[in-house]
């Protein structure tokens, strides 16, 4: 789409509202909709006051869509997308997000309570008593800063009420289907005329929705627990909030299926292209275990072979976060000022069955750690008919590490046709490690063991003032400088269980071993000494904001913003020898700029709430990671064009009818990538471009790197279409108690979820629609819902890849199916 085609259709919708807001502007009746504050510009206003494109849920919305995690809570947020893949999140805005790498920090940050969330793992913190989510799309570079190139989420926890009397509530949620049970439960207590505290708990857990073909479980199972106790405290012009958090997760399985199952190309190409695993695992999995060909769409994974070797996380994950969040606000000379301080840590394990097929042959296991500690000021001015100005700097140091593992199982889980095959195709018995070693390595298990310690210490100061140019018209620009460093220790050990076991003490530079491992998943032995990186930016914006009447406001958006750079995190990590990392393993920041044209209606005496945008965004080195067989590599992707129009709207035009949604039109476009390959590209490149060359590891194979030209394509995560449509009705009955109907509608086209642009990758339109029937009292004492969650059964696709084994076939992340349930809730 280009700009005059976004200019003109901006337009159009522009003039198109104005006149429906001048047809519907003599209606009149009592106001039912409540008044939106929100603070996502750093202070508190109408939503209608802010000219940026945000989305809005509030603490009753959250509570009737029953939500209480991220990939839940992005079902209703068109343009939002939040996937668990292999080992990590992936959260994307209008199709922009950060992919499936370590080394990247999230492209959409989340500020809770004023403290951000820049990794993936805190996105699988579990939701606890929130008092609304802001999701602000675009560029927000000048008040949020760095990694905030695609949006902000905006998260405000509930805080304690001072005076008053005791109150609580608790609600209970159950799933036959599932045996899923979800009990919250918060309540506030006032100490004094100056001092209140608020403790909340929640507590889930589920059998998980992917059966299991091979082991006939139901997977994921999982279990989530959180606490939070917040104190406030007022004091003449003083108020300090404090907030303690801590939560723990653990999960067994996973959500995966194969999609897909067969080679990418006869088997003598494959062996052509050096992939003679494949062609062996293929054969052996078909023999062993033929009832895959009878239930592709099933889970496969198995868990035996991660219980060998006692250093090795179980399949599954555990997650144990803590988070410190001190909030002082006050006022010197009109002035308000508010300081946070926060610290936030999490330690992350998990384990998968990376190979995703019942062969017990590619285990992975990770232990990662994470600290951060951040300080904000920032200073308001009074407010004033001409001049207003928000101005504060930030301080971040963060600490990051992990040790990421892969098991190599060479005699695939003692499948009982493993000798006859391996006989059969290459001659030689015993494990396939031995019949490739042409027995000069009789071992069973080898082993990668990567260690990555990331430092970084940020720091920036920012300022935006916004001048009233008449009663109508005003003119807001702002700007951050930004300045970053990062320090790395990068290292990674080979070891095999007759070459010293499969630790990183135990490493070895054994060539068999190191052969083996590079050929099958391209991993090498490397110690690297500290590498280093600094960049700073400054990051400007301009908003144009027009009062058009009383209920209707114009405005025109330009904002740049970054992601930082940083270092490839995979574990196939290129190096020039055993010391010198490649340059190519340093990724540069991105840089984004963002036009946004919009219109905000809030006619209260109409009941009804709507905002409309266009935006155009120009993204430079934009950071994507492609699969390489068993882990995720980085570069960057040139240049790319997102322009689209999103809207959304609230309207009450019945007393207890309320109806609202949101969607969003997506035009991803690359201007300049050249991307990975698919498996069948991959096999046939390799095939045709081979090479033998002497080395000190004596006569190898040397590959060519397969590529395409992904110019004019889409990208991951960026469906053309998503919507979002509620409708709740509450009927008095005049008997103590009202009846109250719900309905949902969640609609997102069809999408990639590999940049790769595999078909067998893609996830299929869904149209998911949720039900809800329920009684409550009329003095809110309690409440019983009957539910139905996406009762049409549909089922998205929230990440595929290629198996790291057999090369053309297929695994998917599996969205939760078909919920049926009931939740009820008692307020004290």
């Amino acid at each position: 789409m280009s700009i005059k085609k976004l200019f003109l259709i901006s337009t159009f919708f522009i003039f198109t509202g104005l006149y429906v807001q001048d047809a519907i502007a003599q209606e009149s009746s009592e106001p039912r909709l409540e008044e939106v504050v929100v603070t996502a510009q750093k202070k508190e206003q109408g939503l209608s006051e802010v000219p940026i494109s945000i989305q809005v849920l509030s603490s009753e919305r959250i509570t009737d869509m029953g939500v209480s995690s991220w990939e839940e809570i992005a079902q209703y947020v068109p343009g939002l997308t939040v996937a668990k893949g292999v080992q990590e999140q992936s959260i994307y805005m209008r199709g922009v997000g950060s992919g499936t790498n370590k080394g990247f920090e999230q492209s959409v940050t989340q500020f809770v309570d004023g403290m951000s969330v820049t990794r993936s793992q805190q996105y699988t913190v579990p939701l606890l008593d929130l008092e609304r989510i802001e999701v602000l799309k675009g560029t927000q570079g000048v008040l949020f800063g760095k990694n905030t190139i695609a949006g902000v989420i905006n998260t405000v926890s509930k805080s304690p009420v001072i005076g008053g009397d005791l109150d609580a509530f608790i609600s209970h949620e159950f799933v036959p289907d599932w045996s899923s049970r979800k009990t919250s439960m918060a309540t506030n207590i006032p100490l004094n005329d100056n001092f209140a505290m608020r403790i909340a708990l929640s507590s889930t857990t589920s059998d998980g929705w992917v059966d299991n073909a091979y082991t006939f479980k139901q997977e994921p199972s999982s279990s989530h627990e959180a606490i939070r106790a917040t104190f406030l405290y007022e004091l003449d012009n003083m108020e300090v909030n404090l907030k303690l958090f801590k939560s723990e997760s653990d999960r067994t399985g996973q959500h995966s299926q194969i999609t897909h199952w067969g080679l990418s190309a006869p088997p003598p190409l494959i062996i052509a292209a050096g992939r003679t695993v494949a062609v062996a695992a293929f054969s052996i999995a078909n023999a062993a275990f033929p009832q895959i060909v009878q239930n592709v769409g099933k889970d496969f994974t198995t868990t035996n072979f991660m219980n060998i070797y006692g250093n090795q996380n179980p399949n599954g994950g555990t997650n144990d976060a803590d988070n410190t969040i001190l909030n002082i606000k006050t006022s010197v000379s009109d002035h308000d000022l508010s300081w946070t301080s926060t610290m936030s840590e999490y330690d992350f394990t998990e384990g998968a069955d990376a190979d995703m097929s019942p062969l017990d042959f590619l285990a992975v296991s990770g232990n990662e750690q994470y600290e951060s500690t951040t300080h904000e000021l920032v200073i308001t001015s009074p407010s004033s008919d001409t001049f207003e100005y928000i101005a504060g700097f930030f301080i971040e140091e963060t600490e990051y590490s992990f040790q990421n593992e892969a098991f190599l199982n060479g005699d695939l889980g003692n499948a009982p046709v493993t000798n006859a095959v391996l006989r059969g195709a290459l001659g030689i018995g015993g494990t396939l490690w031995n019949a490739f070693s042409r027995g000069a390595l009789p071992a069973n298990v080898l082993s990668s063991h990567h260690l990555h310690d990331l430092e970084t210490s940020s720091q920036s100061v920012f300022a935006e003032g916004t001048w009233y140019l008449n009663d109508q018209l005003s003119l807001t620009a702002g700007v951050r400088w930004s300045d970053e460093e990062k320090e790395l220790m990068d290292s990674q050990f080979l070891a095999s269980d007759i070459t010293g076991g499969n630790t990183a003490e135990a490493g070895t530079l054994n060539p068999v071993v190191r052969n083996i491992l590079f050929g099958v998943l391209g991993r090498d032995t490397y110690e690297f000494p500290l590498q280093k990186m600094s960049e700073d930016h400054v990051t400007p914006s301009i908003k144009v904001n027009y009062e058009y009447s009383d209920t209707t406001r114009l405005y025109l958006s330009w904002a740049e913003g970054y992601k930082s750079g940083g270092f490839d995190a995979s574990d196939n990590v290129k190096r020039v020898n055993y010391t010198t990392p490649d340059s190519s393993n340093k990724f540069t920041s991105e840089e984004a700029t963002t036009t946004e044209i919009g219109i905000k209606f809030d006619l209260p005496d109409q009941n009804l709430r709507a905002n409309v945008a266009a935006f155009s965004t120009e993204y430079l080195d934009m950071q994507v990671s492609a699969f390489v067989g068993a882990s995720f590599v980085v570069s960057n992707a040139g240049a790319s064009t997102i322009e689209g129009i999103e809207g959304d709207f609230e309207w009450s035009p019945l007393d207890g009818l309320y109806v609202g949604g949101a969607f969003t039109y997506l035009d991803f476009t690359f201007d300049q990538f050249i991307g990975g390959c698919t498996a069948a590209q991959d096999i046939a490149y390799r095939a045709a471009n081979n090479t033998t060359v002497n080395t000190p590891r004596g006569p190898q194979v040397i590959y060519g790197t397969c590529s395409q030209d992904l110019k004019g394509q889409t990208g991951v995560n960026a469906p053309e279409m998503s919507s979002s449509l509620y409708a709740k009705y509450v009927i008095n009955t005049r008997n103590g108690f009202n009846v109250v109907l719900g309905a949902d509608v969640n609609k997102i086209d069809e999408y990639f979820t590999q940049n790769d642009l595999d078909p067998f990758n893609l996830s299929p339109d869904t149209t998911k629609v949720n039900l809800r029937v329920g009684l409550e009292a009329d003095d809110e004492k309690w409440s019983l819902v009957v539910f139905g969650r996406n009762v049409t059964n549909e089922v998205g696709q929230s990440f595929g890849v290629d198996l790291p084994l057999i090369s053309g076939s297929h695994v998917g992340y599996l969205q939760p199916g078909r919920e049926i349930g009931m939740r009820y809730r008692v307020n004290f």
